[in-house]
């Protein structure tokens, strides 16, 4: 069967990898709230199934650590998916140098690899 009409068609293609636009705490903050949320925005809506926590920086994709200790929370997206808000379990280390960090392991909605960010802060 031959088509009534010529049938045209367009599309894009995502050849852009996500980054990371902001960060809350900022990098190189100090006095920050060891009891307050931490948080990434995304220059793109990312695949909130990519983002993975693990107590090794190498095995998950978002990372905070004081020193060489791994910081456990629970993570929590906006609607869009840009935004990823982490809550550590418990309240910070006081006046303790910590790295909020989010790897090439995270990926926007057609699996193009961030690129890797890290945040380094310093509590109150």
């Amino acid at each position: 069967n031959a088509l009534a009409a010529n049938f045209t068609s367009t599309f894009t293609t995502d050849s852009i990898s996500p980054t990371v636009v902001s960060s809350v705490p900022a990098i190189n903050a100090t006095l920050v709230n060891p009891a307050a949320p931490l948080s990434l925005t995304f220059s793109e809506p990312i695949d909130p199934a990519s983002v993975t926590y693990s107590t090794t920086i190498s095995t998950g994709s978002v990372s905070l650590a004081a020193g060489a200790a791994q910081v456990f929370g629970c993570f929590s997206f906006n609607p869009t998916s840009t935004v990823v808000t982490f809550t550590p379990l418990a309240p910070l280390t006081a006046a303790t140098g910590h790295s909020f960090s989010a790897s090439a392991g995270v990926t926007d909605l057609g699996g193009l690899a961030l690129t890797p960010y890290t945040a380094p802060f310093t509590t109150q």
